[in-house]
């Protein structure tokens, strides 16, 4: 794109904090600055209303197979750590391969599913049986930063917040 003449940017947003900067540097680059600054402040008060998980450990999955997680430090672990879901994958790269032993050991309270769906996991995992699967109904929201992330948040809390009301 460079090489015809266009001006490239390219946003990779590690958190939350960044991502507010994003949008505010798109809506520079556009001139659309105030529309910019208004869906950012939007976005916080609507994060500020989303319930927080209390006391609960997630493994974010990426792929089923061979097992990969999004460790702590992506996006997607940040925006579970504002809703209160602590990540359980603490390593120095950003999409580890793990074993299914190393998982069951860390014994999470549930397990985010971005690369799967709950049949295909337990299909694949059947002795991983401790930890409730959350599977958002579309996984674009929140692996892909934006302003529908607020929405994408506010999905996770109430999936955990019902699996937890089924145990």
């Amino acid at each position: 794109m460079t090489n015809a003449g266009y001006n490239v940017r390219v946003f990779h947003p590690a958190d939350i904090s960044e991502l507010f900067r994003h949008i505010i540097e798109i809506g520079r680059l556009t001139g659309k600055e105030k529309k910019a600054s208004e869906l950012v402040a939007d976005m916080k008060k609507d994060i500020r209303s989303i319930p927080k998980v209390k006391n609960k450990s997630v493994f974010i999955e990426v792929c089923p197979q061979p097992l990969i997680a999004a460790s702590d430090k992506t996006f997607l672990s940040s925006v579970c750590e504002i809703i209160g879901l602590k990540n359980i994958a603490v390593f120095k790269d950003s999409y580890p391969g793990v074993n299914a032993e190393w998982l069951i050991r860390q014994k999470p309270d549930f397990i985010l599913l971005t690369g799967s769906s709950e049949e295909e996991f337990r299909a694949l995992h059947p002795y991983i049986k401790n930890a409730k699967l959350l599977r958002p109904s579309d996984i674009d929201i929140i692996v892909r930063p934006g302003p529908r992330i607020t929405r994408g948040m506010r999905e996770i809390y109430y999936l955990a917040e019902d699996a937890e009301k089924k145990q």
